[in-house]
């Protein structure tokens, strides 16, 4: 291959790259390493796309206790909705389908808010009482962990859904 090929191929990498939430890769084949990183800006630009979501949900939180990282909810009356298997987050049924839920949405018991995927099964999770979604703190396509939080939601109370 020649070089303007192999440019090219980078430039199309570079292109892809910025498209993305990373901040900084290095990456290594057959003895050469490459690395890029983001400038401040960008990384600053992102931060404000961030601060303008968390001006309408709230700010996320954490605290570190023995060594565990922990959600500080920002209500009393809030809670979380935990996963209860490792692997992959989506929060809608199939690619270009909508969305199970969203921020700020409603939702009754037993309706679904989001699937996950764990050895090419995939399990929809529903939610066991009335709620409010307050937040969503899991891209769609990104690994969860058991016992991760998912949703801030907050109970309704004998509240009539509509839907």
């Amino acid at each position: 291959m020649s070089i303007d090929n192999e440019l090219k191929k980078v430039e199309k990498f570079i292109s892809s790259l910025k498209k993305t939430d990373v901040v900084e890769l290095l990456w290594e084949k057959n003895g050469v390493k490459i690395g890029f990183k983001k400038d401040d800006n960008t990384v600053k630009n992102n931060d404000k796309i961030q601060e303008k979501a968390e001006e309408k949900t709230g700010r996320v939180e954490f605290r570190v206790n023995n060594g565990k990282k922990e959600l500080i909810l920002p209500d009393d009356n809030y809670r979380t909705i935990k996963s209860r298997m490792v692997g992959t987050f989506y929060s809608s049924p199939s690619p270009g389908s909508p969305v199970y839920v969203k921020a700020g949405e409603e939702v009754k018991s037993g309706q679904r808010i989001c699937m996950i995927e764990a050895m090419k099964v995939m399990r929809e999770i529903s939610i066991n009482e009335n709620a409010k979604i307050i937040r969503i703190l899991i891209g769609n396509g990104h690994p969860v962990e058991y016992n991760q939080d998912m949703f801030i939601v907050e109970p309704l109370k004998k509240k009539n859904i509509k839907g």
